[in-house]
């Protein structure tokens, strides 16, 4: 069913951290939030 050669697996913490910025800043998409991670200082 699944391969085992897969991609590994995102922490949870960085995935929780992602989710509260996006959710704090208003971020639409998944893109925007990548490309405000190379541009935004506050971000960083």
């Amino acid at each position: 069913m699944f391969c085992v050669h897969g991609r590994p697996s995102i922490p949870p913490e960085s995935l929780l951290k992602t989710q509260i910025l996006i959710a704090l800043y208003s971020v639409r998409s998944d893109r925007m939030f990548c490309d405000q991670l190379r541009y935004n200082i506050l971000f960083k």
